[in-house]
């Protein structure tokens, strides 16, 4: 999962499955609590046929070779011997998309045409990349703000990072229901790696990572290329995996909290510029108030009675401040519209 990523405008997702058992496959159905239309889905199989890149995905010293426009295969460059073979996804017949009545989320299914190019001996790769934009963005995140950040001019955002694969108590009703009749696969590893800016401080994770290092900067280019065409410098690896032994793996989560210092100079400055003038408005609204009862008998209204403008300005004050404070929550309901509409 890729998060911070400089010069990019969305995070993004991007999904592998190793494939040992071709033929026992016909479809393949993976849910996401969102709706996921073609536009969000990117196949990877472009990007891995580079050998730098292919290396640098596996932690291998890999080669492409033997590949036509479906399937190519990644050769150890010590051995020449196949390691497995990487097969394009073609969205237009290779995926479809099955909605929850309930609109509680997306079955990416993989169709059968997919596995029927699965013609070679040996493994099978693929990769594809679920974009999160727009109301996708906080898909795998929560994020807290701290409460008093429109007085100061930095404060804390913590972000909670959720990844959950086949945990059943999770499942919408609708998908719970038909659980019995599902055909789980065989999971002999599950890895889950963040990537993210450095400078998001790790507070805690649910368990141990396996690894976390720097991410080599001048390997990656090309691979988030249609994310952003800035290389992703200054990021931090952090790497969660499981791995079959005597028993099978039923479910994984890996959870992880991250604290990021946010300066807001302008909103800080915004803020305090929009107190003093509302705290003046009052004063001169209830000055004028308090002689307009304190003398009932005046004649001259225009001079003694209460000047509504300071009770305007009062509102347009706090209006401004309203919405500079709960700017963040306001997106988050505009895309919540968005996305409801869209269904």
């Amino acid at each position: 999962m890729w998060r911070d990523l400089p010069g990019a405008r969305d995070d993004a997702l991007d999904v592998g499955f190793r494939i040992k058992e071709r033929h026992a496959i016909e479809k393949l159905n993976l849910f996401v609590p969102a709706r996921i239309t073609f536009n969000d889905i990117e196949d990877l199989s472009g990007h891995l046929k580079n050998d730098r890149t292919l290396s640098a995905v596996f932690n291998e010293t890999l080669e492409v070779d033997d590949f036509d426009d479906n399937v190519f295969a990644a050769v150890n460059t010590y051995n020449k011997k196949v390691a497995f073979h990487v097969i394009s996804i073609v969205k237009t017949t290779d995926i479809c998309f099955k909605y929850l009545d309930d609109g509680e989320g997306t079955i990416i299914q993989f169709r059968k045409s997919l596995f029927e190019k699965m013609k070679h001996v040996g493994d099978y790769y693929i990769r594809f990349r679920i974009v999160l934009a727009g109301p996708l963005k906080d898909l795998f995140v929560t994020s807290f703000s701290q409460e008093d950040k429109f007085f100061v001019s930095a404060f804390y955002t913590t972000d909670i990072i959720e990844f959950r694969l086949n945990e059943r108590r999770s499942f919408p009703t609708s998908l719970l229901k038909s659980a019995g009749q599902m055909k789980w696969l065989d999971l002999s590893s599950v890895y889950f790696i963040l990537i993210r800016d450095f400078k998001a401080e790790l507070i805690r994770a649910h368990t141990d990572f396996h690894k976390m290092r720097r991410l080599e900067n001048n390997l990656w280019s090309d691979y988030v290329s249609s994310l952003s065409k800035d290389p992703p410098a200054q990021m931090m690896l952090y790497h969660w995996r499981v791995k079959k032994t005597s028993e099978r793996i039923d479910d994984f989560i890996a959870l992880a909290s991250f604290r990021t210092i946010k300066h807001s100079l302008l909103d800080y400055v915004l803020g305090i510029f929009l107190l003093g003038m509302a705290g003046n408005a009052a004063e001169a609204f209830l000055a004028s108030l308090i002689t307009m009862i304190a003398d009932p008998q005046a004649t001259d209204l225009k001079n003694v009675g209460p000047d509504w403008s300071h009770l305007i300005a009062l509102f347009v004050c706090i209006f401004g401040a309203t919405v500079i404070f709960f700017r963040s929550a306001l997106k988050k309901f505009y895309w919540g519209t968005v996305n409801r509409d869209s269904h």
